[in-house]
């Protein structure tokens, strides 16, 4: 969501519902009606393709375990997740999440602030990850992120490189 400088100060914590299979125009019709009561003003989102900084990723999956493995006593002691942090695991913050390559990624993002363009082939089997850095850091910090990619690329053979493209943004206007 984009478009009005009131966005970096609401606090829109609550019980949301998501359907996940439906598009992205009905899941925002719900946030423009609360938006429009909290601004006292009629706000719509409107969906255009714009520049932005992206992540590109790109490789076969291939996983490799860490070694020595992260141990978590409330996940499974295999070693066969990837292990998402900068730095030093969070054991306390781990959240794990099973999908394909492309929600890997997805999930990669969308916990930074930032849009993943997969060039990655399809992986046939479900990957295991645990994102140990749940806090966004978002592409202005890329220092950051580019310490979380080296990690998740040391366990995948998927490189990541930052590339400008023109990507699907919602807007909001009034």
């Amino acid at each position: 969501m984009e478009g009005l400088p009131e966005f970096d100060e609401l606090d829109l914590s609550g019980d949301w519902i998501v359907r996940q299979r439906s598009d992205v125009a009905a899941r925002l019709a719900p946030v423009e009606r609360e938006l429009s009561v909290i601004l006292g003003r009629e706000i719509v989102f409107e969906r255009r393709r714009e520049t932005r900084d992206v992540l590109v990723a790109r490789g076969r999956f291939t996983f490799r375990p860490l070694d020595p493995p992260v141990v978590l006593e409330r996940h499974s002691r295999r070693n066969d997740w990837v292990e998402i942090y900068d730095g030093t695991p969070r054991l306390e913050r781990a959240v794990g999440s099973i999908g394909g390559v492309t929600d890997l990624l997805a999930d990669l993002g969308d916990a930074r602030g930032v849009r993943v363009v997969s060039e990655v082939p399809v992986h046939p089997q479900p990957v295991m990850w645990r994102n140990h850095a749940v806090l966004a850091y978002g592409a202005a910090d890329r220092d950051r992120v580019d310490s979380i990619l080296e990690t998740v690329a040391e366990q995948t053979g998927v490189a990541f490189a930052w590339d400008k493209r023109e990507v699907e943004v919602w807007v909001a206007k009034e």
